[in-house]
């Protein structure tokens, strides 16, 4: 039993030469849509007769949707996967039907740690031209709080350990092994009082900071986000900024794409244009290991590879 169709729902990174290695699994030309589409029925005539499709973070895949395509039997999310409640897919519904779910993680870490520090080393030495007259100051002398200390955040720590960064942490759990490097647990609202540089690691679809949390932020600090999804509250961002003129937010493409343009353009907003962990060797990686998924779910199927 061979694959008769691969289709692609949306833009999802992978290099052309990964593209022509998937056409190996597949009788029928892959269909690969270079747009998202946020209609059902659209999605649900993208999806068709094809047994495995391959689909990023933004094209919702809805128990609705799944219903009207029996034949699909593979969804590979190219992109990571942190559970059902932050997923664009029904995974649960899914698996009910037979179906397998596939996930990529750790391909764009290093991207955005590098993105993180590049950030932070030019605004403390002022090198935008905006901030040119500011005093330059180092690393060493800052406090770092990070919220969420997965991978991410563990490689956040490690780089701002070298930095000579005072390091805090929250989460729902202490890392002991965190803090055998020296990293301290404080909660979420002592670690805004208290850190210069606040970065945020946490699943997508968390809410974590509204109003009542950024009356408790340190005047003058940062805050930088790189997480998908909205985990801080507009409107109470917005009022941060407005009356503390001396802080500052910095958010990839990412970390932005759900607040307006109003907040975006505020002078002390900074918004890189793309995902930060968006590279060629974060390209890379990621096609590898959808393309390996694919493979894994073709061997413990009995499937033919062509």
């Amino acid at each position: 039993m061979k694959l008769e169709q691969i289709t692609i729902i949306e833009p999802t990174r992978l290099t052309g030469e990964g593209l022509e290695r998937l056409q190996q699994y597949a009788r029928k030309p892959i269909v690969y849509y270079r747009d998202v589409s946020t209609d059902e029925e659209a999605i649900i005539e993208r999806i068709g007769d094809s047994d495995a499709i391959l689909v990023g973070w933004q094209t919702k895949i809805t128990e609705q949707v799944l219903q009207a395509v029996p034949r699909l039997r593979y969804i590979g999310l190219c992109c990571s996967y942190y559970g059902p409640q932050s997923s664009n897919v029904d995974v649960a519904y899914a698996e009910t039907q037979g179906m397998v779910v596939t996930a990529v993680n750790d391909y764009g870490d290093e991207g955005v740690v590098e993105f993180i520090f590049a950030q932070l080393i030019n605004y403390y030495k002022g090198v935008p031209v905006s901030l040119a007259n500011r005093t330059s100051s180092e690393l060493s002398s800052k406090s770092l709080g990070i919220v969420g200390l997965g991978v991410v955040g563990k490689m956040v720590a490690k780089v701002a350990k070298a930095f000579g960064m005072k390091i805090y942490y929250t989460g729902r759990f202490k890392r002991s092994d965190s803090e055998s490097e020296g990293a301290i647990w404080l909660p979420l609202t002592s670690l805004l009082k208290t850190c210069d540089v606040v970065s945020i690691h946490v699943p997508r679809g968390t809410l974590l900071l509204d109003e009542n949390y950024f009356n408790n932020k340190k005047p003058g600090s940062i805050i930088i986000n790189t997480s998908l999804g909205t985990p801080l509250s507009e409107e109470a961002l917005y009022n941060w900024l407005k009356r503390d003129s001396e802080a500052l937010a910095i958010f990839d493409a990412d970390g932005a794409s759900s607040f307006s343009k109003k907040l975006q353009e505020m002078p002390n907003v900074m918004v890189y244009a793309q995902s930060a962990g968006l590279t060629e060797e974060s390209k890379h990686r990621l096609t590898a290991k959808a393309i390996a998924n694919l493979v894994g779910f073709l061997a413990d199927h009995d499937v033919e590879c062509l």
